[in-house]
């Protein structure tokens, strides 16, 4: 486990009730962009299902949203940053509904599409763009300044493939929904 995501996760633990009431659309919206856009973002928790069961923004949201108790396992939510380093207040984490851990299952450091919810939908994992473990592969924070805040993930294809680069304070990639009818982005 890198220093960076070591210090992430001594203060995830403040900053997750907060975090993880973003699971709702409405708070999607805006910040990250309209709902069914795609971004890539990086896995920094993966809840377990007593924690998503005893949050009651967490149980709310996936209620709201249709999601049963039986349907909720261990994974079914994530917390992950849409931009590094610097404090994770400024790393602009969100929640993410992975509609099923065992055949999806996600690990801290994964690099993961995820599709913005909106109405009453969640912000949901669409796939694993890169694994934690992949060194050197196609996704990376952008630009590669160890000692820069507020990267964004960047993966090599997103130009040839339709992604967009947004500027301004929630800079980052994304991919239109209308160019993302068909499914995940790739």
């Amino acid at each position: 486990m890198s220093k960076e995501t070591s210090v992430w996760s001594q203060r995830a633990a403040r900053l997750l009730p907060p975090m993880l009431a973003c699971l709702l659309g409405a708070c999607s919206t805006g910040q990250m962009g309209e709902p069914a856009t795609l971004h890539a973002v990086q896995v920094v928790e993966v809840e377990t299902r007593a924690d998503i069961l005893a949050s009651r923004g967490m149980h709310e949201a996936l209620a709201g949203a249709g999601v049963s108790d039986a349907a909720i396992a261990d994974g079914s939510v994530v917390t992950a940053r849409l931009m590094c380093c610097g404090p994770p207040e400024s790393s602009n984490p969100h929640g993410f509904y992975n509609r099923d851990p065992k055949s999806l299952p996600l690990s801290v450091g994964d690099v993961i599409e995820v599709r913005l919810g909106g109405d009453s939908k969640v912000n949901e994992v669409t796939r694993v763009l890169q694994p934690a473990n992949q060194a050197d592969g196609p996704c990376w924070w952008d630009p590669k300044d160890d000692r820069l805040w507020r990267r964004v993930m960047f993966c090599e294809w997103m130009p040839t493939e339709g992604w967009v680069k947004q500027g301004g304070v929630y800079s980052g990639w994304y991919k239109a929904a209308s160019s993302t009818a068909g499914g995940s982005g790739r």
